[in-house]
């Protein structure tokens, strides 16, 4: 039978997966659009971002390990919202330094998930006595399940949206930014209130 621990871990897998859901949701989909709708500076913000992942990816062991996980996922999340808020003023000076915020984030965002669905398995099989390698495959799977399902989500929210929105495409576009930016805080949110601070006192 499960215990404390089994409980533990799959409220951590649930978080983690419906927070990767609502900011990821958003995060693609905003991403999708910028070669469309913000031609010129929204192409450029998302080299931008990636070039910034690749500078702030040996940032992200000292970020967990000064904040503790729970607060380096709930900070590198926030990049996210400010980025796609960004696109409510999509000139430069406005979304080229915001995805400056969101390369660094988000360099620190991906080590941070996947070192705690790494603890939360364990949490998981330790408690119910099982193999923790196939734990971790069955964790695995449902968060790449959640992002996956995020994108084909928000792809059908730009169809409709744009849809209903007609030849007024700056008014879609202008609710899809609202509707993103509010999906995404709502994910940084649940993490804020739901996950486990798992490097407080022992940690694992």
């Amino acid at each position: 039978m499960g215990d404390g621990s089994d409980r533990k871990g799959l409220l951590g897998l649930c978080t983690i997966c419906v927070s990767a859901f609502l900011i990821f949701l958003s995060y693609n989909s905003m991403q999708n659009l910028e070669s469309s709708v913000n031609k010129g500076d929204g192409t450029t913000a998302v080299g931008v971002i990636y070039l910034a992942i690749i500078c702030g990816t040996p940032l992200a062991p000292r970020v967990m390990g000064t904040l503790g996980r729970k607060w380096a996922l709930v900070l590198s999340a926030c990049t996210y919202v400010a980025f796609i808020a960004s696109n409510l003023y999509p000139v430069w000076q406005v979304m080229i330094p915001a995805a400056v915020i969101l390369g660094t984030g988000g360099a620190v965002l991906w080590p941070t998930i996947l070192s705690l669905l790494k603890h939360f398995s364990q949490l998981h099989a330790r408690s119910r006595g099982a193999d923790e390698g196939k734990c971790l495959d069955h964790f695995s799977s449902a968060f790449w399940g959640s992002f996956q399902f995020a994108q084909l989500t928000g792809s059908l929210m730009i169809f409709l949206i744009i849809r209903k929105g007609g030849e007024d495409a700056s008014k879609a576009e202008t609710l899809l930014a609202i509707v993103y930016t509010g999906c995404s805080a709502l994910g940084c949110f649940l993490i804020f209130a739901l996950l486990e601070d798992v490097d407080k006192g022992d940690g694992e």
